[in-house]
């Protein structure tokens, strides 16, 4: 069984086993693939786990985010071993010091979104070579393999804000 805990995407110690595109593809119970990225999901009781691939096969960034449901996985656990996601943006602002724009902390790899003063998700950016809404415009293309996962981009473009560059 593959582990993540959140003080893994802020001490860079995630398992670089995970950003292998093939273990990932066993692992996931879920995937969406467009012409420029593939992602892939797991579930890990109420956290959901996205892995995005850049040209199919090199890691951009994985994100976690609540999950409304409890779905359990028996190939990999995620821990908030650090309570991100019980903490406001004020608190967790205050305690990583890093700058809240326009509802975004940003720190070396990370991005935290937040929605009404609570955090909404976690972006750990592999190469830190970008933010995270570069890849998801390019997502238009997308072809989802179910009704869920349609659901996730389509959500994940509204807390981003992207619905404004669809003119």
């Amino acid at each position: 069984m593959y582990k993540i805990k959140t003080s893994d995407f802020f001490n860079d110690t995630i398992d670089k086993k995970l950003f292998n595109i093939d273990i990932v593809k066993n692992i996931s119970q879920d995937f969406f693939i467009s012409r420029y990225s593939s992602l892939y999901v797991v579930y890990s009781l109420c956290f959901k786990i996205e892995f995005c691939f850049k040209e199919n096969i090199n890691l951009y960034y994985i994100m976690v985010e609540r999950n409304l449901k409890n779905r359990e996985n028996t190939l990999l656990e995620y821990e908030d071993d650090l309570l991100i996601f019980d903490k406001t943006k004020d608190e967790i602002g205050e305690k990583i010091g890093g700058i809240i724009d326009d509802n975004i902390i940003k720190q070396n790899n990370i991005e935290l979104y937040f929605s009404e003063g609570e955090i909404d998700s976690l972006y750990f950016l592999k190469d830190n070579n970008g933010n995270v809404s570069d890849v998801l415009v390019k997502h238009y293309m997308l072809s989802f393999n179910t009704s869920e996962s349609c659901m996730a981009f389509v959500g994940g473009m509204g807390r981003l804000g992207m619905w404004d560059k669809w003119d």
